[in-house]
């Protein structure tokens, strides 16, 4: 039996034949009336993916820290107010999920946190958070961080250490100027900056040279810079409603670019060079009082 799921059986417990299932790797517990684990539950020594979501716990349960093995905890929307020191032990997690909790307290992340260093994958989207806990600076193989629906105005100068971050959400928070620390993650393929109250992006963003993917949209951009033509792996380009009356004829250069999307703008024409451009399938221009539609829509 390799996963089992008991997601929204309306469980208050765990029924005993769940311990005799040998070879269990995931076990999906989310949406039930859990409000603590048994202590046999630590001899499911073969289970690396485990589900907690919305249930009644008020903490993590003690048990859930002796499966060492474990490579993925998820435990969205249990209110959780902070971690304990425990999660140290868990040494072999690579993803650990935690959107809509609390954890936006200065004590919610303890040391323990940058023992994890087989950490891949932190989803923290929904949790108050307006800093970003010291502890995660100390997480040197993290890949993808989502700080997405938190109050972030700024980022700290220390972002720049975080040289292994290869997917970084930052839309729905509060910045109204571009974070431009980010723009010395040279290894970044994905950047999400969405629904904030961004005026202008820096010239910097030039430096993202392995940006694959840029999404811009639902801010308050009237311009672009010309150094994005200064990303050589850019595939994507999401500028949707902003006040932009203009894309930059640079873009033509860019050797991958597949898809812009510049829908609810105020462009009036589009550059002769964009429209000719080989590599480009999608150029979506809905809302904008622009009479040319590129090569497709």
């Amino acid at each position: 039996m390799a996963v089992k799921t008991f997601r929204g059986h309306s469980l208050a417990s765990l029924p005993e034949t769940l311990r005799q299932a040998n070879g269990l790797r995931e076990l999906d517990l989310a949406d039930n009336e859990l409000t603590g684990l048994p202590p046999w539950f630590a001899e499911l020594r073969d289970l690396r993916v485990l589900d907690l979501s919305r249930n009644r716990f008020d903490r993590i349960p003690d048990v859930v820290f002796e499966l060492g093995q474990l490579e993925a905890l998820i435990a969205k929307g249990l209110a959780l107010t902070e971690l304990p020191a425990a999660i140290g032990r868990l040494a072999g997690l690579k993803s650990l999920l935690l959107q809509a909790n609390r954890l936006g307290g200065p004590d919610a992340f303890p040391a323990e946190l940058a023992g994890l260093e087989q950490l891949r994958e932190l989803y923290l989207d929904g949790n108050g958070l307006s800093a970003i806990p010291e502890v995660l600076f100390g997480l040197s193989n993290l890949e993808q961080l989502n700080l997405e629906h938190n109050e972030f105005s700024q980022l700290p100068d220390r972002v720049a250490t975080m040289r292994s971050l290869d997917q970084l959400w930052l839309h729905h928070n509060r910045f109204d100027t571009f974070p431009e620390i980010v723009t010395e993650l040279t290894e970044l393929a994905m950047l999400f900056l969405q629904f904030n109250a961004l005026t202008e992006i820096p010239r910097s963003v030039g430096n993202l040279v392995g940006l694959d993917k840029l999404y811009l949209g639902h801010n308050q951009l009237t311009t672009l810079p010309a150094e994005l033509a200064q990303l050589p792996r850019l595939t994507h380009l999401a500028v949707e409603y902003n006040q932009l009356t203009s894309l930059p004829p640079e873009l033509a250069k860019l050797p991958r670019l597949a898809v812009i999307n510049a829908d609810g703008n105020n462009l009036t024409s589009v550059p002769a060079e964009l429209r000719e451009m080989a590599s480009l399938r999608v150029l979506r221009l809905a809302g904008n009082p622009v009479a040319v539609t590129g090569p497709a829509a």
